[in-house]
């Protein structure tokens, strides 16, 4: 994904309010090792609690690395 983000084939759609929720391997690893050891059996979702619409985290994350912008959308 950080990839196509670089070469700019992941665009901005619409507004960007299309919302996205991402989690950190260390923690999906430690919640999942806890349902494991301590939690009852069944079904768990592991999830992130703080998801981000597409408008505010993508058109960041080429600026982190120095690469341009996302693409607007021509059908939003």
């Amino acid at each position: 994904m950080i990839e196509d983000i670089r070469k700019r084939k992941v665009p901005v759609v619409g507004k960007g309010t299309g919302v996205w929720s991402f989690l950190h391997l260390h923690d999906a690893a430690t919640a999942t090792l806890a349902a494991l050891t301590n939690a009852k059996p069944g079904l768990y979702n592991i999830v992130d609690d703080d998801p981000a619409p597409v408008s505010e985290w993508l058109p960041s994350s080429p600026n982190a690395s120095g690469q341009s912008p996302p693409l607007a959308s021509q059908t939003g």
